[in-house]
């Protein structure tokens, strides 16, 4: 996502004059803070996907471009796991594990607060 420029204002007297470094710079900054969103939303969201041969978890690699928002996970049945694996593995929530169904809303609820403070230690901002 670019940030436009904004228009510099000149009403009544007063002036404001943009500098012309501002918007590349934040670009710059929100899109390496988004890179490392979505790179960190795989890392953590592999301890919670549900997990046979591996499949599952790799095509989320493979189907994401990171940076840009969207965790893209390509295996066909993905969407039936996302919303309907009931977590029997040996891994599984039904047997005290973190694997199951909703993993990124499960991985979300335990790791945003970390994943927050990393993005904006790289904007240069602050979590509240």
């Amino acid at each position: 996502m670019k940030i436009k420029q904004p228009k510099d204002h000149n009403k009544d007297g007063i002036r404001l004059v943009w500098d012309k470094k501002l918007s590349p710079e934040i670009s710059a900054k929100f899109e390496s803070a988004q890179k490392y969103i979505d790179s960190e939303c795989l890392r953590y969201c592999d301890d919670y996907m549900p997990f046979l041969t591996g499949a599952l978890k790799r095509s989320g690699f493979l189907g994401t471009v990171v940076g840009t928002g969207r965790l893209v996970y390509i295996a066909p049945y993905a969407r039936w796991q996302n919303y309907n694996n009931a977590g029997k593995g040996i891994q599984g929530t039904a047997n005290g594990g973190l694997r199951g169904r909703l993993p990124f809303e499960r991985m979300k609820a335990d790791k945003k607060d970390i994943i927050l403070r990393g993005a904006a230690a790289i904007i240069g901002g602050k979590v509240k």
